[in-house]
């Protein structure tokens, strides 16, 4: 995951298996579990990773899609259908404000 972040560059990624998505991943959670164990790198993503991220369908209004990101969530994930989805952060939303 530490790997894929860097690579992307991105701050959040969501974790999922094979039952769909379980988990969230994001630089706060990195760093809460290097201060405690510098070799985080080693640890299961299980044992590091947030909640998952809140899902709404497509088409849900930018208002109502940014309540629910706060200091718990910091992204939404948006189902696009057919097993796709698409990840929104706060910086996407402060990018639609008009």
């Amino acid at each position: 995951a530490i790997e894929r972040m860097r690579k992307y560059k991105i701050s959040q990624i969501p974790v999922i298996d094979i039952n769909g998505f379980v988990g969230s991943l994001d630089e706060t959670d990195l760093f809460q579990s290097y201060i405690q164990d510098k070799n985080v790198s080693e640890k299961p993503i299980r044992e590091i990773m947030g909640a998952p991220y809140p899902v709404v369908k497509a088409g849900t209004p930018v208002e109502e899609l940014s309540k629910l990101i706060n200091k718990e969530n910091q992204a939404v994930l948006v189902d696009l259908g057919d097993g796709r989805h698409h990840i929104v952060t706060k910086y996407d939303v402060i990018g639609a404000i008009k």
